[in-house]
Order: structure tokens, then C-alpha cells, then sequence
């Protein structure tokens, strides 16, 4: 017998021994549309409860599909790029791994909040090595948010549904900036270079510094094994040229053409001069 038609036997037989029932005053049929009633009631909020758990099946089942699309899109991107492959492979890896990790662990946080606490903790120590290799104009904002993010995991001066809802931000914005071409006009990273000069950052791939007067650019070449950036820097001027004139169509100041990008071969070109 189920609690509700345990309860239901229970309150019938009640008030049919009741001393009001004895003396006729007591109506045990207004008592069986009463809990009628309540048993509707119960049965409407347990349909109500269904739907919602269906329509939230739905929603994660076209989240994961659209997180698949991009994905592959941004595979199909840079499979000619053969730097891309190696770090689109880390990236992908990890972010699949983060996301299966956080929906798993979304169910089971009230009861294993250290756990937990200490998985986030793991994926900021993962997710900050292929960070570190992402070039220096995005590089350093991701990892000084990974890293805050990480301290406070640690000294716990951060719950976990805010952790996770900063963590699920972070990863998103690391992707959409490694599909992103950004251009800014500041201080040049390179010493070499001086003064006022425009930086260009392709994906995940490229970034480069030209001068104003397009005579000198540097190109990123990663970093050494103390985190340092390295720059190969080069003084053709045809090359400078291509660098300002992809900014100059990037502001709409020049019609649309085909630009020259010194991904390769620096050493090749000033030996040349």
C-alpha cells in the first residue's frame, strides 16, 4: 500500500470511529472529494515536475550539440596550421574534459563539496598549460583569471556554484578569443620597437608588432623556458608594409586585398637583405 493510500485508509477509518461520525454529523463523502482533491493536486505537481525535467534534458542535450558544432568548426580552421593542431588538440581535450567533469560534478556538489573544490582546483592546473602558450596579447589575462580563480578554490573564499560559473566563463571566453583576429594601437611589447605601435593577433596562431612608419615589425615566436616571450624581429620593409596595410583594411582605411603575413621564415628574410 502506497503513503498516500495508507494516509487516505488511515483518515477514513478515523472518522468513521469518531465520536462526530457516531452521532451522524460528520460527512465522509465531502471527507473522500477533499482528499480527491488533494490527490489531483499531488498528481498535477508530480506531471509538472516530469516537464520540467524533460525540458531540461532538452536544453543540456542542444547545449552539448552547439558546444559540438564549435568545436569542429574550429578544428576545420586550423587543420593547415600545423602549431594549431598540436594546441587545438590540448584545447579541445581539456575543454571536452571540463565540461563532462562539471556536469557530472553540478549533481553531486551538495554532497561532496570538497571533492568537488578540489577537481576545480586540478582543472585551472590543467587548463593553465596550454594557456601559457596562447599568444602574449591573450595570454595574460586568461592566466591571471585562471590563477585568482585558483587561489581562491584554495583558501575557499569562493563557493562552488560561483567557482563553476566563473570557470564555465573563462573557458568560453578562451575560446571565442582563439577564433578572434584583434588589433590594438599602444606600447610596443618589444623593446626594439619603440614608441606608439600597432599589435595583430590572428586566432591562436600569429601576433605580430609594426611601428607607425611600417620600417620594423617583430613576430611572435613563443616563449623560453622561463615564460620570457620571444620576438624575432625583422626590418623589411615590404613585409612592415603588408603588417599596416592589414590594419589599414582592418579599419576599413583601404579596400579589401590579399596581405602577406610573416608567419614564417624571419631569418630567411633578413638574410636576404
Amino acid at each position: 500500500m502506497s503513503k498516500i493510500a495508507g494516509v487516505l485508509f488511515c483518515t477514513v477509518m478515523a472518522t468513521i470511529f469518531s465520536p462526530a461520525h457516531a452521532q451522524g454529523e460528520y460527512d465522509i463523502g465531502k471527507e473522500i472529494i477533499s482528499l480527491r482533491k488533494e490527490l489531483s493536486t499531488i498528481a498535477s505537481q508530480r506531471k509538472t515536475l516530469k516537464e520540467e525535467v524533460l525540458r531540461d534534458e532538452k536544453e543540456f542535450a542542444s547545449y552539448v550539440e552547439r558546444t559540438k558544432k564549435r568545436m569542429n568548426m574550429l578544428r576545420s580552421e586550423v587543420d593547415s596550421v600545423k602549431k594549431a593542431i598540436e594546441v587545438q588538440g590540448i584545447v579541445n581535450d581539456s575543454l571536452r574534459a571540463v565540461i563532462d567533469a562539471f556536469q557530472n560534478g553540478k549533481r553531486q556538489a551538495d554532497l561532496q563539496q570538497g571533492a568537488f573544490r578540489e577537481k576545480c582546483v586540478v582543472v585551472c592546473d590543467e587548463f593553465l598549460k596550454p594557456v601559457r602558450m596562447l599568444p602574449p596579447m591573450i595570454r595574460k589575462p586568461f592566466d591571471a583569471s585562471l590563477s585568482l580563480l585558483r587561489s581562491e578554490l584554495i583558501s575557499k573564499s569562493v563557493d562552488n556554484s560561483e567557482a563553476l560559473q566563473r570557470l564555465n566563463q573563462i573557458l568560453g571566453d578562451i575560446d571565442d578569443a582563439t577564433t578572434a583576429i584583434q588589433f590594438v594601437q599602444g606600447v610596443s611589447p618589444v623593446p626594439e620597437i619603440r614608441g606608439t605601435a600597432y599589435r595583430i593577433r590572428i586566432g591562436m596562431l600569429f601576433e605580430a608588432v609594426v611601428n607607425m612608419d611600417g620600417t620594423l615589425y617583430a613576430v611572435w615566436n613563443g616563449y623560453d623556458s622561463t615564460g620570457k616571450e620571444l620576438w624575432n624581429i625583422g626590418n623589411d620593409r615590404d613585409l612592415a608594409g603588408q603588417l599596416l596595410k592589414c590594419v589599414n583594411v582592418r579599419e576599413a582605411r583601404a579596400l579589401p586585398d590579399f596581405v602577406q603575413i610573416p608567419v614564417s621564415g624571419i631569418g630567411s628574410q633578413e638574410e636576404k637583405q
